[in-house]
């Protein structure tokens, strides 16, 4: 879940895995991360035509703005252990 913090060291990892786990609040905030950056991702790579729902991974545009604002805690919350 938290992979890509390994770059910053096994220690760092654990501790902020240790925070995170069990709070359910972080815990969504982190899940609406990795699901704003898979559409992302998904937005990215289609054509156009391809992108024709107004739905995107069966979530309407109030649902990614909240996982917006949501994963936008969540960033907040790792540049504190970034000080």
């Amino acid at each position: 879940m938290l992979e890509p913090l390994k770059f910053f060291g096994e220690k760092f990892q654990d501790k902020v895995y240790n925070e995170i786990n069990g709070n359910e609040e972080k815990e969504r905030q982190l899940k609406a991360f990795q699901e704003i950056f898979a559409i992302r991702n998904l937005i990215a790579h289609q054509t156009f035509v391809e992108f024709t729902s107004n739905r995107i991974r069966g979530k309407s545009f109030s649902d990614i703005k909240q996982m917006h604002e949501d994963a936008l805690e969540f960033v907040r919350y790792l540049k504190t252990k970034f000080s």
